[in-house]
């Protein structure tokens, strides 16, 4: 071990025994219970105990006090005391005790969703490092949900999810996701099998007939998951429509001429969480009255037709 970090452990040992002289000499640990049962009676006091302990096992303080909720204390009382090293083990102990939980939550709900049918194939070993480091901390069972299905997608055909996209799901809110749930209700499926929508005009606009769920949509632009620029729809575009190839005809048009209306495309990581959200046989269900009525829309302007 160098000689920098041995001065540096003697100065955290040092440290450490100041404030236990200090703390135990003085009877600082008689004032700090009296302190603490006075001020956990108040609620935003409670609530930050409860979250520490929660998430890191305790409010742990530098004068060696532990504060817990009561009933996470393994005494009477909500109040322990411990050295720093003590302090550390048990920091690190509640920690991994709730991340492995959380990996045998999710990797359980993996198993039950994963394809037996497809061939196995190997898996980018960054990317299982990657995910499992992210999906740790993941204890929400809604987004443990999510986390599964990217697993067992992923696993069923590699390269489905992508790194990046491991990374945004990590870091979203789930007001997020129902933000992109709401947009990605109105969403076709393009001959390329990525996502896209609709739209009247080439902007993000209220106005829009089409597609109005204009504040939402700009979210979704801002967060990476939807391309800010639109592509006119042009005579011959196709596009899938419950399990059908549709395609906009081109009379009176001519081949490549635009139609009118425009499309506005999901990114790769809005694909993604498109395959995680929307692309189940329950969800898609949910998100058909929504469709139907872009459909009818558009059929009441365009001539589209059926292909095989």
């Amino acid at each position: 071990m160098n000689e920098f970090l041995l001065k540096g452990l003697d100065q955290v040992h040092t440290q450490n025994n100041k404030y236990k002289t200090h703390f135990y000499n003085n009877g600082n640990h008689e004032d700090s219970r009296e302190h603490s049962s006075n001020r956990y009676n108040n609620s935003v006091w409670g609530k930050f105990i409860s979250i520490c302990s929660q998430t890191i096992g305790g409010f742990y303080r530098p004068d060696g006090t532990i504060f817990r909720e009561p009933h996470n204390s393994d005494s009477d009382s909500n109040i322990d005391f411990a050295d720093l090293t003590q302090r550390t083990h048990q920091r690190l102990r509640h920690q991994e005790t709730i991340r492995q939980i959380n990996l045998e939550q999710i990797t359980n709900l993996a198993y039950e969703k994963i394809d037996i049918g497809n061939a196995p194939k190997d898996v980018d070993p960054d990317w299982i490092n990657l995910f499992f480091n992210y999906a740790q901390d993941i204890s929400s069972r809604n987004m443990q949900e999510l986390w599964a299905k990217a697993m067992a997608l992923e696993i069923s055909d590699p390269g489905t999810i992508s790194k990046r996209s491991l990374t945004f799901l990590r870091n979203c809110d789930s007001w997020e996701i129902k933000a992109f749930r709401k947009v990605a209700c109105s969403a076709f499926i393009a001959e390329n099998g990525h996502p896209f929508i609709f739209k009247a005009k080439s902007h993000v606009s209220a106005n829009d007939p089409i597609f109005s769920e204009h504040r939402l949509l700009f979210h979704c632009i801002s967060a990476g998951l939807i391309a800010e620029d639109t592509t006119p729809v042009i005579a011959g575009f196709t596009f899938n429509y419950r399990g059908s190839c549709q395609v906009v005809q081109e009379s009176p048009c001519s081949p490549g001429d635009s139609v009118g209306y425009y499309v506005q495309r999901f990114t790769r990581i809005g694909s993604d969480l498109y395959r995680l959200i929307v692309n189940t046989k329950e969800k898609a269900k949910k998100s058909e009255p929504q469709k139907q009525l872009v459909w009818d829309f558009l059929t009441d302007y365009l001539e589209l037709t059926e292909t095989a």
